[in-house]
């Protein structure tokens, strides 16, 4: 009985150490699997944040192309219509500063106001040109130079200046 009972203690004994051999490898295996499916999450993130970055890519351009196309649109409704202010004074006979209305090609680039020049505006005697713009400041520029004059700044605005004239 005592050789019956030592048996089945050793059989139970083994199976104890196969069922702990077992459940440490299956731990094993747990954590492999753990540190794959990791991995794969990792580069699916990565993939995410490619496809969101060439979004974000695409939709600046798309912003951008849009900006370019209403800049030409109001850039060739601006010459139109200086084109008519043109004729129409052309057709009246009417003069400015001395000269012709407009002058036939570019004398000078100012560039006036940051983030965009709205209006502009010369004096009576078409000496002196104002602009106006989005920094809230109004510029005085010598018409026959292109040069800052007078106080330069006109400044005190709250908000951006959407139109500039002389009285």
């Amino acid at each position: 009985a005592a050789e019956a009972a030592a048996a089945e203690a050793e059989a139970r004994l083994s199976a104890r150490n196969d069922a702990l051999a077992k459940a440490e490898a299956m731990e094993a295996e747990n954590a492999q699997l753990v540190e794959r499916l990791m991995q794969m999450k990792m580069a699916e993130v990565e993939k995410m944040n490619e496809i969101n970055d060439l979004y974000e890519d695409l939709q600046r351009q798309k912003k951008s192309a849009e900006l370019r196309a209403m800049a030409s649109d109001l850039s060739a409704a601006s010459a139109a219509s200086m084109t008519s202010i043109a004729h129409a004074v052309g057709a009246a006979g009417g003069s400015f500063g001395g000269g012709a209305y407009f002058p036939a090609r570019k004398r000078h680039a100012i560039r006036a106001n940051a983030g965009g020049t709205h209006r502009v505006a010369f004096t009576p005697g078409g000496d002196v040109l104002a602009t106006a713009g989005d920094d809230k400041i109004v510029a005085l520029w010598d018409a026959g130079s292109g040069a800052a004059t007078g106080p330069e700044r006109l400044t005190g605005s709250t908000g951006a200046l959407l139109d500039v004239d002389f009285s």
